[in-house]
């Protein structure tokens, strides 16, 4: 018949369409002759040819009409039917009886090449398929898509030239229904139609036990098939997944069935569509057991959508632990899950370390906010109230604030300090400040907070915010603790209650690596025995703190002693001394009594002059026999001479240093 519709008009239509349904249409054109016609996709892989399209121009079709299909293989294949829509020019140019001679003409000829291609060229297809098939050697190992898959020779592969050979039987009978050809570069193609029945490539492994993993394509099948072994189903298409897991499912009811499912995040970023995951999303509803998801990584990119490509990527090995353990856990049962979601929140709580790895490791020093006193952690100053706490601590803040020295001989390495002074005011800090020294000094590193909400009502909150904006901190002073404390909960378990109260100031220490040290009041009976057992409240005090600090001083005295015990501290008992507003280390307790003690004997004997020891002793208001062996030691160390049993200052340098108030 005559060609009145331009082939520009088809053109146009069958474009617009294809857009319409997310598919490029091919850059050369489109050609309208009836005949189908494969093309590459614009984005897929160089080479392939995944788009596909057949035009019949008008005469040709069913009615009259140009129409046809087109289709993507990579989103499943399914056909997009077009049918050409007429203009009104259109009408008035074909005659209205030579439309119904088209259509009743073409209808005709279309049911007789239907009937013939069901009933001869489909049989006849099919047999030369299997003829094929049957006459081509093994699959070789080295045949280049294999390698590019980096995949072996499993199930009945075959290879004919340079064309993989891929058998398709029926998964219920097992007959022959077609192959695949796949060529070295990865083109795919059917030498028969599918047909109504159920096609797929099946790698057998035990065909009685154990689950099926159904998939795609040949490359995931045969990565599956390698990394755990168990019977694999390949349907070559996502269009042809439903079909083939329903007829899984009817031939094994009692079986595990997974479905390996292709993530073509490439095509959703593009189209909005995934038919990859939506096709075994489908297939899930046909009665299988679970969906078996490639963990890709986001370095991984959006091109990447089956095991093979995880395989490719993060090797056999991970993919073999990754695959096996999603099997795993599908397998389990209602228990075991639930047994392992359990396990799974304990080990997100839970960190191990091999004690061979640990020696390996190189881990960072201490940090330390008062060089061998005050350890990044939790630490606790005890002591009795108004005894000078607050100004001890103050001397230590204000001194790493400005990177200068504390208590008098230690050197501080400079840092931010919050100091929550939550019983002071700012008049009283201001006169602390000025009495110690400090006025002048850059204290702009420390910030003083006053008032503050409890921990448990946005305290913590506020000092984690504050460490995220001073990545320098060294020290957080909370003076007192039981200012920031949430109030004891009546009657609450109190060892309970004061544990939940320094856990989470703990947890802060140890995330940020910095010093917390809270202050807070000793009991009103003390133990003369051990001192940590004077911290007021249960043994959750003392046993949460990294570091545990106790300063004594008796009243109206201007001398008195800092015990040191922790983690990572060495036990100490140091002796201070109080100078107005300023505390000064004079270093170990024990050793500063002795020197005391031997001055108040030099001064004596300066004063008086030659003495018996039981007069000495009775002077200073020791036992006669404890004087006679301080007398003895302080002889042999040349600070004393014995004259006829009197003992009387030796002329040396070092009695001189001890009378002047020095140590020699």
């Amino acid at each position: 018949m005559t060609q009145h519709i331009p082939v520009s008009n088809i053109e146009e239509q069958v474009i617009a369409a294809m857009f319409s349904a997310g598919i490029a249409p091919p850059q050369e054109g489109l050609l309208i002759d009836a005949h189908l016609h494969r093309f590459h996709l614009d984005g897929d892989k160089p080479g392939s040819k995944n788009g596909a399209y057949c035009i019949y121009p008008e005469g040709q079709s069913y009615n009259g009409w140009p129409n046809g299909f087109f289709q993507d293989h990579k989103r499943g294949g399914e056909l997009e039917k077009w049918q050409y829509k007429p203009t009104k020019d259109d009408h008035e140019k074909l005659d209205q009886a030579f439309q119904s001679a088209i259509s009743q003409e073409t209808a005709t000829a279309k049911r007789q090449t239907s009937d013939k291609m069901s009933q001869e060229e489909a049989s006849k297809a099919k047999e030369r398929a299997q003829q094929i098939y049957e006459g081509a050697p093994v699959a070789q190992p080295d045949h280049p898509y294999l390698v590019r898959k980096n995949v072996g020779v499993f199930g009945d592969l075959r290879q004919s030239g340079n064309d993989l050979v891929v058998p398709l039987r029926d998964v219920i009978d097992d007959s022959f229904v077609t192959h695949q050809r796949i060529q070295p570069d990865g083109f795919k193609n059917f030498v028969s139609p599918l047909g109504g029945d159920n096609p797929a490539f099946t790698i057998a492994g035990d065909l009685k036990e154990g689950p099926i993993i159904l998939c795609e394509g040949l490359a995931t099948g045969l990565t599956l098939y390698e990394a755990v072994g168990y019977t694999t189903v390949c349907a070559m298409t996502c269009g042809n997944l439903v079909k083939v897991s329903a007829a899984l499912r009817t031939k094994y009811p009692d079986r595990k069935i997974f479905i390996a499912a292709d993530d073509d995040m490439a095509t959703k970023k593009k189209t909005g569509r995934n038919p990859g995951l939506d096709s075994a999303k489908k297939a899930l509803q046909t009665g299988l057991d679970g969906i078996l998801r490639a963990p890709f990584l986001p370095e991984d990119g959006d091109e990447v959508s089956d095991w093979n490509d995880y395989a490719q990527l993060h090797g056999m090995d991970t993919t073999t632990t990754i695959l096996g353990g999603q099997i795993e856990q599908l397998l389990m049962s209602p228990e075991e899950k639930k047994h392992l979601a359990k396990m799974e929140k304990i080990h997100k709580r839970t960190r191990i370390v091999n004690a061979a790895d640990l020696m390996q490791k190189e881990l960072p020093p201490i940090r330390w906010a008062l060089q061998d006193i005050i350890p990044a952690g939790l630490c606790v100053l005890i002591g009795r109230p108004k005894i000078g706490k607050s100004s001890f601590t103050l001397g230590i803040a204000t001194a790493i604030a400005c990177g200068g020295t504390a208590l008098g001989r230690i050197d501080t390495a400079c840092g931010d300090v919050l100091y929550l002074a939550l019983e002071d005011t700012e008049r009283r800090l201001q006169q602390r400040i000025r009495a110690m020294g400090n006025e002048s000094t850059d204290l702009s590193r420390i910030d003083f907070v006053f008032e503050i909400p409890r921990q448990h009502e946005g305290g913590l909150t506020f000092v984690e915010e504050w460490l995220k904006t001073h990545p320098n901190a060294r020290l957080i002073v909370i003076d007192t603790l039981q200012k920031f404390r949430k109030p004891r909960t009546p009657n609450a378990n109190a060892y309970e209650d004061d544990y939940e109260t320094l856990a989470p100031v703990k947890e802060i220490a140890d995330r940020h690596d910095v010093a917390i040290l809270c202050l807070h009041h000793e009991k009103k009976s003390r133990d003369a025995e051990d001192f940590i057992n004077n911290a007021s409240g249960s043994a959750a005090i003392t046993g949460s703190a990294d570091c545990l600090l106790f300063l004594n001083r008796a009243r109206h005295q201007g001398v008195g002693k800092l015990n040191l015990t922790g983690r990572d501290v060495e036990e100490r008992e140091y002796a201070l001394s109080l100078d107005g507003m300023e505390w000064c280390l004079e270093g170990d307790a024990h050793e500063y009594e002795m020197a005391s003690e031997k001055r108040a004997i030099l001064d004596y004997l300066k004063e008086n002059g030659e003495t018996s020891p039981k007069d000495l002793a009775d002077a200073l208001e020791v036992k006669p026999n404890t004087m006679r062996q301080k007398l003895l030691r302080m002889s042999k160390e040349g600070l004393v001479y014995s004259n006829g049993g009197r003992y009387g200052v030796s002329a040396s340098s070092a009695s001189q240093s001890y009378l002047e108030g020095m140590s020699p």
